[in-house]
């Protein structure tokens, strides 16, 4: 091991020719310290005097363990703030430490999980696995630090709730179905898919789930038939334990899995408790014995439908990911996705509602399957163009961006910036909002509509906390920051889909210096922080009453530019729509349990 305090940067404890590019390039310059981490990053800026390489550096101090396996262990750390990292809000961060031996000794080798964590950690696929900040090793164990979850796993999380719904059930599956579709179309086959892999954001009524861990994660399934370290006692398909004997594993061997897992979630137990259970069940001897054992509940047809062809014993027989997503029991009643926040604790007021997605049964897959069931995938989202105006969102209730960017002969304070900052009305009544908006200074907050456009900006707007847009946005909220004391919610739409999407805090000035690295295209310059207090959509026609503000009652609040200025009373109505939305939405879910 490297003494304490040097710098790791130049020795390569894993032979450099070994490990991809892509790994390399999420490799930490890091000094171990006592009781602390310390990453040095370097970004380069153009300036008038050409590029020049900024340093910055990260202490993340080291907190006790929350994790433990056979050949692992996850602690929890805190970024220290300093003056790069004075934000305000806490960082947190949970850290897998492997032990280089164990694999050495199990024969199979961790880069394997260093590789899919690169793969996977790409912007494109942040609604579906937990996002990885880098890694960095010593001698003897390797170090993968990843966003951290408060709630924990789905086991845990599961554990101390009834069985859960069809509806929730289906909320989860269909995320951990999306996310294993995208490993198999890129060449992974997961491999240990149990609820302790599956990490939760957020919890009932609305479920978000991230997957993780690819410790035994293959590209490829060739030489799964020598692997003897494969997957959890309990999940593995019957083809990995040698009930049913086939040549080779397929990708199926996760479509077993994600139907034990829907079994344990609606039922609260192992659907096959001995090893005879299973073998009586491959055979032919027992049928699935799906009873729920409440009284006066059983499980539809459909449901039934899903999991019977999920777990069918011949894995030739078993779905694809892509006709799992398809099946009618996750298309015709489940919500689908949306992103959440990350680089923060999810907070108790964050308010979310989605979507449905179209019905379908389970069907033979094909290559066109493949790219059109697991509806609007990042990568195939416009970018640039705006949408039809009459255009409807299919799919995650996700939104597309937030960069629109007006003609410059637009003056910047649209003749009325002074007008809104003070609110003379009535009281307002927060008994009618969600407790989200009840403690924000409504009277003296200033309000802002963004309008988006590209799908990747959006995406990692909500999942990194941060925004930006063209510059004369950028002045109209930083001077609305400046002179509220930081009191600024912005109200983001979706050009295009008809739907506001979600509020957000200001959190920040705007930081004119620095430019976030994950935006899709360079003409955005600066940043600001961000605190979504709210996540849920607004159809506009619930909304098409309300002004741009008392004066202007023919400028519409959804028909306005980007970074338009709105009043406090109309900022209301708007909140009042949402919580409006979604406590009726809360209520449809009520009734159909």
């Amino acid at each position: 091991m490297s003494p304490m305090g040097i710098f790791m940067r130049d020795e390569l404890v894993i032979a450099e020719r070994s490990i991809p590019e892509p790994v390399l390039k999420l490799k930490l310059e890091t000094e171990f310290l006592k009781g602390c981490i310390k990453h040095r990053r370097r970004k380069t800026a153009t300036s008038i005097i050409g590029p020049n390489a900024i340093e910055r550096e990260e202490i993340w101090d080291i907190g006790p363990n929350i994790g433990a396996g056979a050949s692992s262990s996850v602690r929890f750390e805190e970024l220290r703030q300093n003056q790069h990292h004075d934000h305000g809000t806490p960082q947190y961060r949970a850290v897998k430490v492997i032990k280089k031996a164990y694999g050495k000794d199990k024969g199979w080798d961790y880069t394997r999980e260093l590789t899919a964590i690169a793969r996977f950690s790409e912007r494109r696929y942040a609604r579906y696995f937990v996002h990885t900040h880098g890694w960095f090793e010593n001698a003897d164990e390797i170090f993968i630090a990843m966003e951290f979850f408060p709630l924990g796993d789905l086991g845990k999380v599961t554990r101390s709730e009834p069985p859960l719904s069809e509806l929730e059930t289906g909320q989860i599956i269909k995320q951990v179905t999306e996310g294993i579709g995208f490993m198999h179309e890129n060449g992974f086959v997961h491999r240990d898919l149990k609820p302790n892999n599956i990490l939760v954001w957020t919890r009932s009524p609305r479920w978000i789930v991230r997957l993780a861990d690819f410790g035994i994660s293959k590209q490829g399934v060739e030489d799964d038939s020598r692997m003897t370290e494969i997957g959890t006692p309990g999940y593995v398909a019957p083809e990995v334990l040698r009930i049913f004997h086939v040549n080779e594993f397929s990708v199926t061997i996760d479509i077993w899995a994600i139907g034990i897992i829907t079994v344990e979630l609606l039922l609260h137990r192992r659907l096959f408790r001995y090893m005879g259970d299973l073998f009586n069940y491959v055979r032919g001897d027992t049928p699935l014995d799906l009873q729920t054992g409440i009284p006066g509940r059983t499980l539809s047809a459909a449901c039934r439908d899903f999991i019977e062809g999920l777990l069918t014993p011949d894995p030739a027989g078993r779905p694809r990911s892509a006709a799992v997503l398809s099946h009618q029991w996750l298309t015709g009643s489940t919500p689908s996705t949306i992103s959440c926040p990350r680089n923060g604790t999810p907070r108790a007021n964050i308010d979310i509602t989605m979507v449905s997605s179209p019905s379908g049964a389970f069907s033979v897959p094909s290559v066109v399957e493949k790219s059109a069931t697991v509806q609007m995938r990042l990568e195939d989202r416009a970018s640039t163009e705006l949408m039809d105006q009459d255009a409807t969102i299919i799919g995650p209730a996700t939104p597309m961006s937030m960069t629109t960017q007006l003609p410059s002969s637009l003056p910047t304070d649209l003749g009325m910036q002074s007008s809104l900052t003070a609110y003379n009305g009535s009281a307002f009544d927060r008994n009618l909002l969600l407790p989200a908006f009840r403690n924000i200074n409504l009277e003296k907050a200033r309000y802002y509509i963004l309008r988006s456009t590209s799908a990747p900006d959006s995406e990692s707007g909500i999942a990194f906390n941060t925004w930006t847009s063209g510059s004369r946005q950028n002045k109209i909220v930083d001077k609305g920051y400046l002179t509220t004391g930081g009191n600024v919610l912005l109200i983001f739409s979706l050009v295009g889909s008809q739907k506001f999407y979600g509020v957000a805090r200001m959190l920040s000035r705007v930081d004119w210096d620095n430019t976030d690295e994950h935006w899709e295209d360079d003409i955005w310059k600066g940043r600001y922080d961000l605190d979504w207090i709210c996540l849920n959509e607004l159809p506009f026609a619930r909304v098409k009453h309300v002004p741009v503000s008392s004066k202007t009652p023919n400028w519409r609040a959804i028909g306005c530019y980007d970074g338009t200025e709105i009043s406090p009373q109309s900022a209301y109505e708007l909140f009042k729509a949402f919580s409006t939305e979604a406590w009726e939405q809360q209520a449809r879910l009520s009734n159909s349990d």
